[in-house]
C-alpha cells in the first residue's frame, strides 16, 4: 500500500479494517487463528502516528517486519516480530499480532520503534519461533 493509499484509509474512504498481509498457516495455528490474513483498524493507525511517533511513510513497514522478523510468542494468541530496520528508520522495530478469542480475525495490535538493548533482551527473553 503507498503512502497516498495509507492516507486514503485514514481519511474514511476505506473500510474500517485494512489488510496487511497474509502469515503461514503454522504461525496461525500458534495463535489459534482460523484465518491467515492479518489485518489493521484505522483507529490504532491514527494512534500509531499520534502517540507513537509513527509516519505514514514508515506503515508499509509492517508487512516487511511480519515477512522478515523473527517470531516469538510472548503472551496467549499474540506473536511478536523483532526486525532490525536500518534502511528507513534506523532502529529495530517490534510488532505484534493478535487473534481474537473467536480465531476468525487477526489484528495488528503493537508497531513501534525498539532501542537495540530492548532488542537484545527480548530475544534473550524469548525463543524464536521463526528466526
Amino acid at each position: 500500500m503507498s503512502e497516498q493509499e495509507w492516507m486514503q484509509f485514514l481519511s474514511d474512504t476505506y473500510p474500517d479494517r485494512h489488510r496487511i498481509c497474509r502469515i503461514d498457516s503454522e504461525l496461525a495455528d500458534r495463535i489459534h487463528a482460523l484465518v491467515t490474513l492479518v489485518h489493521i483498524e484505522r483507529s490504532y493507525v491514527h494512534k500509531l502516528l499520534a502517540k507513537h511517533g509513527m509516519e505514514t511513510r514508515h506503515l508499509p513497514l509492517i508487512a516487511v517486519v511480519i515477512a522478515r522478523g523473527t517470531a516469538i510468542v510472548d503472551r496467549a494468541r499474540h506473536v511478536t516480530f523483532l526486525y532490525d530496520d536500518f534502511q528507513v528508520t534506523g532502529r529495530p522495530l517490534k510488532v505484534t499480532i493478535k487473534a481474537n478469542r473467536r480465531g476468525d480475525a487477526i489484528l495488528v495490535c503493537t508497531f513501534h520503534k525498539l532501542s537495540y538493548a530492548e532488542l537484545r533482551r527480548r530475544l534473550r527473553k524469548s525463543a524464536p519461533i521463526r528466526p
